[in-house]
Order: structure tokens, then C-alpha cells, then sequence
């Protein structure tokens, strides 16, 4: 996904960049530019939605198991280890 996206950026800043332009509408461009990029990694917004922590003791180490929301099917998991 991440090699896809710096095509395209790369793309459209050869195209879009052009030779150096004056004032407005060089600014235009970067406008443009900069809104093009942010319809290509919009993603929907959900929530973080975090789990309740599963506590446990291992070994000396406490650990505590939680995830939280990344899209509305996906949840990221994170586990924190303590002394």
C-alpha cells in the first residue's frame, strides 16, 4: 500500500509541480495537491473503542491484553508488559 501511494504522490507531483510558478497560482497547485493526497488515505473514522484489559501475572511480569478499533471490522491489539 505504502510503495502504491508514493507512486501516485510521486506522479502527481512530477505532472502537477510543472516549472516553478508565480504567486497564486502556485499556490493553487499545492491546494490541489494537498487535497488530492487527502482523498487517497481518507479512511472512514470509527471510534477507538477500547476492549477492557485482561489482567494476568507471568513469570514476574504483569501482563495486560487490550485492542482498540482501527476500522469498524478491525480491531489493533496491544499487549503491555510490567515489572
Amino acid at each position: 500500500m505504502r510503495s502504491v501511494l508514493a507512486v501516485i504522490l510521486t506522479g502527481l507531483l512530477v505532472l502537477e509541480a510543472g516549472p516553478a510558478v508565480p504567486g497564486t497560482q502556485a499556490e493553487t497547485v499545492a491546494q490541489r495537491l494537498r487535497t488530492d493526497f487527502l482523498e487517497v488515505i481518507d479512511r472512514p473514522r470509527v471510534p477507538p473503542a477500547p476492549s477492557p484489559a485482561k489482567l494476568s501475572v507471568e513469570r514476574g511480569y504483569r501482563q495486560e491484553l487490550l485492542s482498540f478499533a482501527s476500522e469498524s471490522d478491525e480491531r489493533v491489539p496491544l499487549l503491555i508488559l510490567k515489572l
